[in-house]
C-alpha cells in the first residue's frame, strides 16, 4: 500500500537540505526576537526601568538561537556552515531592512552592519558565518590532525 501524505506535505523543494532549513529557520527566529526587542523597547513604556535585563535577555535569545546553528553543523563540511549562515544572516538583514522603516531610529542606534547596542564591542553580521566557517574548520583540522597519530 503506497505511503499517503497530507496536502503540501512535499511542496517545497528549498528546504529540502538541512542547510537551507536550519539557515532559514534559524534566520526566521533570529528576526522574530529582535522585532520583539525592537517592538518593546520602543512601544512598552513600562517596560522602560528593565532596559537593561530586557535587553541582556534578547542578547542571550539572539546568540543562543546563532549558537544552535553553529553547533548543528559542527561536524559538518566547512562550506554547509557557511552557506547556512549567509542563508540566516540573509533572512535577518531583510527583516532589519524592513523595521528600520519603521523605526527610522533604529539606524542610527544600531547601523546595517551591526547586531547589539551601540558603545559595545560586536561582531558584524556579516562576519558571523565567516567566523563560525572558521571555528568548523579549525575544529576539523585538530581532528584530523589527532586521527593521523
Amino acid at each position: 500500500m503506497p505511503a499517503t501524505h497530507p496536502p503540501g506535505y512535499g511542496g517545497s523543494i528549498f528546504f529540502v537540505t538541512p542547510l537551507r532549513k536550519v539557515g532559514m529557520y534559524t534566520g526566521v527566529w533570529l528576526s522574530v526576537v529582535f522585532v520583539a526587542w525592537v517592538v518593546l523597547a520602543n512601544r512598552v513604556p513600562f517596560l522602560e526601568p528593565l532596559a537593561q535585563q530586557r535587553n541582556a535577555i534578547a542578547t542571550l535569545l539572539l546568540a543562543l538561537i546563532a549558537a544552535c546553528r553553529f553547533l548543528r553543523f559542527l561536524r559538518s563540511p566547512e562550506g554547509i556552515a557557511l552557506i547556512s549562515g549567509l542563508l540566516a544572516w540573509g533572512v535577518f538583514a531583510v527583516a532589519y531592512r524592513i523595521l528600520s522603516s519603521k523605526f527610522i531610529l533604529l539606524q542610527v542606534y544600531c547601523s546595517t552592519f551591526t547586531i547589539f547596542g551601540p558603545r559595545r564591542r560586536r561582531l558584524s553580521a556579516f562576519l558571523q558565518p565567516l567566523l563560525d566557517w572558521y571555528v568548523v574548520w579549525r575544529t576539523r583540522a585538530a581532528q584530523d590532525t589527532h586521527t593521523l597519530r
